[in-house]
């Protein structure tokens, strides 16, 4: 089972994700109308895809997910916006985002994206294990821990 996270200010673009998503096998789907009650409702252990808006009452998208990676960084982001230009989509890369979309979104695009999110983790921990020279995932924790660093699993 996947996790996604459906995280917007927006009702309409709520129930739209919503809708589109729950008509996948195997997604566990969970909805919140602000970055604030995401993350007051999120357990470091948790993760999956965010589809999260970049505009929003409190922490905006970008706050919301430098707040992820202080926790647990396993989140794999997806930032939309009504907004979009270069710099903002630079930010959200830079921030963690693993790909940036303007709405209105295109439906086919976005879940071309959630069945590529596996790959993505592997790529990740892959280039992850490369940089820290080890071989194996459990190597890789064992630095993580004794470093104090958190490693996406």
């Amino acid at each position: 089972m996947q996790s996604v996270y459906i995280v917007d200010d927006d009702q309409a673009v709520r129930q739209s994700l919503h809708g589109l998503l729950s008509e996948r096998p195997n997604l566990v789907i969970r909805v919140f109308a602000s970055g604030d009650a995401f993350l007051d409702n999120i357990e470091a252990s948790d993760g999956g895809v965010l589809l999260l808006d970049f505009q929003m009452p409190g922490r905006n998208g970008i706050e919301v997910m430098r707040a992820i990676q202080e926790r647990s960084g396993k989140f794999l982001t997806i930032m939309l916006t009504g907004q979009g230009d270069i710099s903002l989509a630079v930010q959200a890369m830079k921030a963690g985002a693993t790909d940036f979309l303007e709405k209105p979104y295109d439906p086919h695009h976005l879940l071309n994206l959630l069945d590529l999110s596996p790959r993505t983790v592997e790529i990740y921990r892959a280039n992850m294990m490369e940089k820290l020279d080890v071989s194996s995932l459990s190597e890789a924790l064992r630095l993580a821990y004794a470093a104090e660093v958190a490693v996406p699993v």
